[in-house]
């Protein structure tokens, strides 16, 4: 079933419930269009290329074992994308 919220609710909502719809709906058109699937092949394209997971990376950027290049980027941004779509 869709989600939707009409305009007359949310300009009654509080700033914390309005953040809450608009990620719930950027959310399910993300989803409905077929982007979720590409960022995540996108996160495992990067996972092959460098050998390790994303939580690897993570841990290796926090102690200083690996550098952020542009392409370490990228694939943070995907990681950070795609936290925030299904938080």
């Amino acid at each position: 079933m869709g989600y939707s919220v009409r305009t007359s609710e949310f300009g009654k909502m509080s700033e914390k419930d309005k953040a809450r719809a608009v990620s719930e709906l950027a959310r399910r058109a993300f989803e409905s269009n077929g982007q979720a699937g590409q960022i995540d092949a996108r996160i495992d394209e990067f996972e092959r290329r460098y050998g390790f997971d994303s939580r690897q990376l993570l841990q290796a950027l926090t102690e200083g074992r690996l550098s952020e290049t542009d392409e370490i980027a990228d694939w943070l941004w995907l990681l950070n994308f795609r936290s925030n779509r299904v938080s």
